[in-house]
């Protein structure tokens, strides 16, 4: 083997390590579920929010937060503003998390611009990618949905089956 041979063979080497390194860094994507309290809750909800903090932080903390309007800690991720057909269709509701942190995540549903269902989870580090489930309730005992909505079925309104 001449120098030159060798030194590609060395060039290679460092090259497919680098890579390697790199696709290790690279953390994978957690799918998000988010789980409504009934049908017509989904239906009704014009979108949903998903908020992800580092460690294990109170969720009863994080919603009492968002029911009296103030702000949250900051954030390790945040998803845009999903409707509940994207949520349905698995668009866009994945965050890239390291697996081996602790994690706390909240989810908002909105109707009408205002927080109306909220859900948390903690998510402790567990070493493999699985889905996470966040179930949303009324953000206000007080509150309920005022008209039932028109679509019996959440396929039916993302279908536009609806008026």
């Amino acid at each position: 083997m001449n120098a030159r041979h060798i030194l590609r063979l060395f060039a290679t080497s460092c090259l497919l390590a680098a890579c390697a390194k790199e696709e290790e860094a690279s953390p994978p994507e957690i799918a998000i579920q988010i789980d409504f309290q009934s049908t017509a809750a989904a239906v009704a909800t014009d979108s949903v929010k998903i908020y992800v903090f580092d460690g294990l932080i109170s969720c009863n903390d994080l919603i009492r937060l968002r029911q009296t309007e103030q702000p949250l800690p900051p954030r390790r991720a945040e998803t845009p503003s999903l409707t509940p057909c994207q949520l349905q269709n698995n668009q866009l509701n994945t965050v890239e998390l390291d697996l081996d942190k602790d994690y706390t995540m909240l989810a908002v549903g909105q109707i009408g611009g205002q927080d109306f269902f909220a859900g948390c989870t903690q998510q402790p580090a567990y070493g493999d990618t699985k889905a996470v489930d966040i179930t949303v309730a009324l953000l206000d005992d007080r509150k309920s949905l005022k008209d039932p909505p028109q679509c019996a079925k959440l396929s039916d309104k993302c279908s536009g089956a609806c008026p």
